[in-house]
């Protein structure tokens, strides 16, 4: 899959808002190959220091996860913290939800991840603070909500 050069872009126009890390450089192409393409309003870092692979991009982000407080910084393999103390409070890791996605049972189902859901659960962590600041909600703002809504108790969760 091709993604766009860095090269054609100054890294220091690129905004770092939103960072998704992982412990290796195996795990970010994995995460590059299969899930970016559902959301792309993150910048991959591997704690072993390989992505992003622009080298000023991987120096800058590496500085504003320990420095930011205002990074949305998600976890996959939280023992990457072994390698990155992140500043910030807002992280979501992700471990225990694909542990036990993988090891469903009858008796503890999984939710039937994929790299859609799982990009839809980042997008919907990142988008946190814009929700706050509008004041979105579904009582009021998304009444079409309601007429869409398959399962009512869902809906009524967020009213």
């Amino acid at each position: 899959m091709a993604y766009p050069s860095l090269l054609s872009v100054s890294t220091d126009t690129i905004a770092i808002k939103n960072v998704v890390l992982l412990a290796s450089a195996a795990a970010a192409r994995l995460y590059l190959d299969r899930i970016y393409d559902h959301y792309a309003d993150v910048i991959v870092l591997s704690a072993d220091g390989e992505y992003p692979i622009d080298a000023a991009l991987r120096d800058r982000t590496m500085s504003a996860v320990q420095s930011d407080a205002s990074i949305n910084l998600i976890m996959l393999g939280c023992d990457s913290v072994n390698h990155i103390t992140p500043l910030t409070k807002k992280i979501l890791i992700l471990d225990d939800m694909i542990m036990s996605d993988a090891a469903a049972s009858k008796r503890k189902p999984g939710m039937d991840l994929d790299e859609r859901k799982l990009a839809l659960m980042i997008r919907s962590f990142v988008d946190q603070d814009k929700k706050l600041k509008m004041g979105y909600n579904f009582a009021g703002g998304y009444t079409r909500f309601q007429e869409y809504a398959a399962r009512g108790w869902m809906q009524q969760l967020l009213t």
